[in-house]
């Protein structure tokens, strides 16, 4: 591995993190000028300096819940990129690998994981006790099945989560061997992969395609400001069409949203005024 050494430095964090890299593939690359996709997306491309002043969390990040929660991440970067090389404690020196960018993010994923070492928490402070984290650190990816062979019935609602999220992609996948047709508007922008193309539906505008056979995909991507689609699935069985309504769950269930962001932390003393157990 000296000298040539394999690179393998993938993304920051848990797969989900797969925030903007590669071209048309994710709601960053689709939707431009999403506030979640400022910050540089951490790959073999990012230097060690972006991924130090990148801003994951936005403006949360001064308390010790997001700075702790930032720094598991990192280590699971770290862990991930070791095994990608061959590196870490049961692998070969990571100084072997050649690559100035490689050590350099390497370096500052060790400083953001530093806090995850510590064995004793700081105190906490006067913040303690329940909060909410809105940190956008995933890209959320969910599949709504199609059965164009069902039987009409009453209208549907399928809703899908943007919390915490960096980007939202929504697979359409035919469940059965019928094709159907799909077609309705939204309130806001919408980006659509189909076949290998994408395109960006405006707000308001019509839209329309075809999932053609079984296992068929297609892919919406919502922007930050899309909270809901009304849809209509046509099929020869259903010329008529049936309704179907997506809509975002944080806007349509709000007290949800706020407690699946719910943390709870118990206050912790500074133990240097405390008594040494017997």
């Amino acid at each position: 591995m000296k000298g040539r050494a394999f690179i393998a430095v993938v993304l920051f964090g848990l797969a989900v993190l797969a925030g903007c890299a590669g071209t048309g593939r994710n709601a960053c690359d689709l939707l431009q000028g999403q506030s979640a996709c400022a910050r540089p997306a951490l790959s073999a491309e990012t230097a060690g300096p972006r991924i130090a002043a990148a801003q994951f969390f936005g403006d949360a990040g001064t308390s010790d819940y997001e700075k702790r929660f930032l720094a598991l991440l990192a280590r699971h970067q770290l862990g991930a990129m070791d095994r990608a090389n061959g590196t870490g404690l049961f692998g070969h020196d990571r100084y072997e690998i050649r690559n100035s960018n490689f050590q350099a993010t390497y370096r500052t994923l060790q400083k953001l994981a530093g806090p995850v070492a510590e064995t004793h928490l700081p105190p906490a402070d006067a913040n303690s006790g329940e909060g909410h984290f809105d940190g956008r650190w995933r890209v959320s990816r969910q599949t709504l099945y199609i059965d164009a062979a069902a039987q009409p019935s009453a209208p549907k609602t399928f809703d899908f989560s943007g919390l915490q999220a960096r980007g939202v992609e929504i697979v359409l996948r035919q469940a059965g061997k019928q094709p159907a047709d799909i077609g309705g508007t939204c309130d806001g922008t919408l980006a659509i992969r189909a076949g290998g193309a994408s395109r960006t539906i405006a707000t308001g505008t019509a839209f329309r395609f075809r999932l053609s056979g079984e296992d068929d995909t297609v892919s919406l991507f919502p922007s930050d400001g899309l909270n809901r689609c009304a849809t209509r699935i046509r099929s020869s069985l259903a010329p008529a069409g049936a309704p179907l309504t997506i809509r975002r769950e944080e806007r349509a269930d709000p007290a949800l949203a706020a407690f699946d962001s719910r943390y709870e932390r118990c206050p912790t003393p500074d133990p240097t005024g405390l008594d040494a157990l017997s």
